[in-house]
């Protein structure tokens, strides 16, 4: 009687109150899912004042039944359980740990002293058979595992972990329990941080059907998002199908959608799997509110796939989705900025990023958000001249016209200004009903459900506004007695009369015809004035393509255009310097001296004469070219890790040739190899003079700048006792060993002749990197090194890839991007590469090869130094 007054009256309504308070735990929380999970959507450390009153409640009535009744009780251990849990919930760990050690000892206390025969067992054994189903099941177990995680909150996660070795390690240990088990497990790794250790425990969690389905989920989700991470994108979207079998709530069933796609088409399996996924969500209505995001996807989906117009077109859709974000629309928004970009459609690069960068305090602080604001400032500088030279242009047509016609032309000018402002208008007062219309067309399942509220329902608010309307005209929304008082104020609309008329606007905010046709050259000087504007815009369109853009061709075609058009213009000296700073890039010196004797000759006290001039012992380009040279020399000791050849190279450049353009590589060359000799001290002193120079954060060298003060001030202060002695010029003798060294040493990270096989072979499933191969160190290989460092980045960021430069010998070198985790994702992305032409611009298509190659291949080609015998085995078998 005592047992069934104790469960029904105490512990059945602890129990109930201890599941609603768990209920309402799930339901209240807002979880981010494109972060990682928590294993448990309640943090005692940081949650506990939310569940405090319901807390309080379960520990007093379990208390009570547990003072009132008889502590033989059967249902004594499950109300000290309860005491445990909501002692926990509430962040008293030191309660609910006695809770549960107390529940340990119990199940010794109602027993009779064990003979000392009797192995000893932690783990009590489970009845089986019928027995099992009419007893009461003690938790005594429970009580053991609670206590593990009671540690483990504590960041005892040793104690924990020997807990739990106890309980699996234990004769008695129950199969039923490995769920249990796996969960605490779970639990310990990702407090650690130790998030490879957490997959195999997450795994089991979401395969045991004990389990309850709330705790499968999340394992499931969880051990998704670690497998996605760590590229192992097969797990991953096996992870995310298991959710979905599970029936999460709406938002979690959509993003274990999105990740599943991405997985699907990262693990290198068909992209129409993903798409006809991501498409499949369009149709159902329920998603309504994630389109945006579901279009974005298959836009991001799109460029990999070398579709980047079909990219825009989703991209667009997105942005006009009924329901988004400023978060996603800023991400959006600097995707279509960079495909743009890509295009070389500057101006519409230039309106997307402008348009990203209005929502970017909502959107995450990445790389791309970062580029985008950046991108954004250089092509400032390029197209504000572009729409100086068209607005003047258009002056020009205008003013040889005659006033007939102008004033034609101006008057359908303002009626489209008028029909742009009345569209604004009808857009911004029928909001709600546009609304409704977007999301009944969108779902294809929608009902007319609208409420029958009056306010609910935007038709009728409509409906009533433009009867209002209708009978009493547009009136300001002010009180009577502001109304019938402003009367006394009369007098100030003529002052408002006289602003409108001085500033050329009218009531609307429309320019008047007079103010356009005044804006209209009459005279000469005001022609030339316009023509003025024009030459400088070319001038500065084609500065901002040469030195913010690094796009020669439509540089020169300004440039071009500008000579025709105006044969003796004032920028002669400037156009002449840029034409040749363009040929010394593309290593074109035979225009380069063309143009360089020319500016020499026709304005030889020019300034840009002077910054043409590399030296001042008038050697002229020949040293142009042997600064080239010992540049590329420079560099390519840098690459191959030679750093104290590399950082004497670099000084003795800056000091022979004082060339300006270089000074500034020769000075990012010796700050590097400094750094990566240990000499911080000596790196830093030169970084600093780099800085003061360099203060534009859009300077194509100061991201590099950054970088290496990054890497200067973390490995500082780990830096103990490290002498470096300056660098000295490597003598002949040792030069060979020396490069020979770095080589062995280099970016791969192996030791090649250890882990070279003796032939080629094909595998498939084994790490994998891309290669372009290339004939001689020329800039241009850095152009294309650069390039795909920003290709990765841009398209395929969540990989982390690595992208360096190693020669082979003399002439042969390569730009391997590491790492893929088998072929099916190198392949994804080399096709990928291929497809974006302008990385390799500046090669012509037999002058290079992209290929794959295994890690161990790899290492055998390092050893070998033969590219055309892999090129042969390539071909044979990819």
């Amino acid at each position: 009687v005592q047992n069934m007054f104790t469960r029904f009256n105490y512990y059945f309504n602890a129990d109930q109150k201890m599941d609603e308070a768990l209920d309402n735990m799930q339901r209240f929380r807002r979880e981010n899912y494109d972060s990682l999970l928590a294993l448990f959507p309640f943090d005692p450390d940081r949650d506990s004042a939310v569940l405090a009153p319901d807390m309080d409640s379960i520990i007093q009535k379990a208390s009570l039944g547990i003072q009132i009744h008889d502590p033989r009780t059967k249902w004594g251990d499950d109300l000290y359980l309860l005491l445990g849990q909501a002692y926990y919930y509430k962040g008293d760990y030191k309660n609910s740990g006695d809770a549960f050690k107390y529940i340990v000892s119990l199940r010794d206390k109602k027993k009779k002293k064990r003979s000392t025969s009797q192995k000893s067992s932690v783990v009590q054994q489970e009845k089986s058979g019928i027995g099992k189903l009419l007893t009461h099941k003690a938790v005594h177990n429970e009580g053991i595992l609670w206590l593990s995680r009671v540690l483990a909150q504590q960041h005892k996660e040793g104690d924990a972990e020997s807990i739990l070795d106890l309980v699996e390690t234990d004769p008695n240990f129950p199969g039923s329990l490995s769920g249990r088990v796996a969960l605490e497990k779970s639990f310990i790794r990702l407090n650690q941080k130790d998030y490879r250790g957490a997959t195999q425990p997450l795994n089991e969690v979401a395969n045991d059907k004990q389990l309850p389905d709330w705790v499968r989920i999340r394992a499931a989700y969880i051990n998704g998002q670690l497998q996605q991470r760590y590229e192992n994108y097969t797990a991953s979207a096996e992870s995310f199908s298991k959710v979905l079998d599970l029936h999460p709530k709406i938002e979690m069933e959509f993003y274990a959608k999105k990740n599943m796609a991405t997985s699907l088409m990262m693990a290198g399996g068909e992209q129409e799997e993903a798409v006809a996924l991501l498409k499949k969500m369009l149709k159902d209505g329920k998603y309504a509110q994630y389109y945006e995001q579901i279009y974005y996807l298959l836009g991001r989906l799109s460029v990999n796939g070398g579709n980047p117009d079909e990219a825009i077109v989703f991209l667009k859709k997105g942005l006009d989705a009924p329901k988004t974000t400023s978060g996603q629309k800023a991400i959006s928004y600097a995707t279509l900025g960079d495909i743009y970009y890509d295009q070389k459609k500057y101006q519409d690069a230039k309106n997307s990023y402008d348009s990203a960068s209005l929502y970017i305090n909502d959107a995450p602080d990445t790389y791309d958000m970062t580029t985008a604001l950046r991108r954004s400032v250089a092509l400032g500088k390029l197209t504000g001249p572009l729409d100086t030279i068209r607005h003047n242009d258009s002056l020009l047509h205008l003013a040889s016209l005659d006033e007939k016609e102008q004033r034609s032309i101006v008057r359908r000018y303002i009626k489209m200004l008028e029909d742009k402002r009345a569209d604004s208008i009808f857009q911004a007062e029928n909001a709600g009903l546009t609304s409704a219309m977007k999301n009944a067309g969108n779902n294809t399942n929608n009902k007319n459900n609208y409420a029958n509220w009056y306010f609910s329902n935007p038709a009728l608010m409509q409906k009533g506004y433009n009867e209002f309307k209708q009978k009493w005209g547009s009136r300001p929304l002010v009180d009577d007695w502001r109304r019938s008082s402003a009367g006394g104020f009369a007098g100030n609309n003529n002052g408002n009369k006289d602003v409108d008329e001085n500033s050329g606007l009218d009531a609307n905010g429309i320019p008047t015809e007079e103010s356009l046709l005044a804006a209209i050259p009459k005279d000469d000087a005001a022609k030339e004035k316009s023509l003025a504007e024009i030459r400088k815009g070319y001038i500065a369109a084609a500065t901002a393509y040469i030195q913010d853009l690094e796009d020669y061709p439509p540089a020169l075609n300004l440039l071009d255009t500008l000579d025709i058009r105006f044969p003796k213009h004032e920028y002669d000296a400037e156009s002449l310097y840029l034409r040749y700073l363009v040929a010394v890039r593309q290593n074109r010196f035979d225009e380069a001296k063309k143009y360089f004797a020319q500016l020499q000759a026709e304005h030889p006290d020019s300034k840009w004469a002077k910054l043409a001039r590399p030296t001042e012992d008038g050697q002229g380009l020949a040293a142009a070219e042997n600064v080239v040279a010992h540049y590329d020399k420079a560099y390519g000791l840098l690459i191959s890790q030679v750093y104290d050849s590399a950082a004497y190279t670099a000084r003795e450049g800056r000091e022979k040739y004082n060339v300006p353009v270089y000074n500034e590589r020769f000075q990012l060359i010796e700050t590097i190899a400094l750094a990566m000799l240990g000499d911080f001290t000596g790196a830093d002193s030169l970084l600093s003079a780099f800085m003061t120079k360099h203060t534009d954060p859009n300077d194509s060298l100061r991201r590099w700048a950054d970088a290496v003060q990054r890497y200067i001030q973390e490995n500082k202060a780990k830096q103990t006792v490290l002498q470096v002695q300056p660098p000295v010029k490597p003598s002949a003798g040792n030069k060979d060993s020396t490069v020979t060294d770095a080589a062995a040493a280099n970016n791969t990270g192996t030791s090649a002749a250890g882990s070279a096989p003796a032939n080629y072979k094909y595998d498939p499933t084994e790490e994998h990197l891309v290669i372009f191969t290339f004939k001689n160190m020329e800039q241009r290989t850095k152009g294309v090194q650069a390039a795909i460092e920003d290709f990765n980045k841009f398209k395929f960021g969540s990989l982390q890839l690595e992208t360096n430069i190693s020669m082979l010998n003399a002439t042969d070198g390569v730009i391997h991007v590491k790492s893929f985790t088998n072929r099916n994702q190198a392949v994804i992305y080399m096709n990928s590469l291929k497809k974006t032409a302008q990385i390799f611009r500046e090669y012509r298509n037999n002058e290079y090869e992209i290929v794959m190659i295994s890690a161990s291949n790899f290492n055998k080609l390092m050893v070998d130094k033969d590219i055309l015998g892999y090129i042969r085995f390539y071909k044979s078998k990819y």
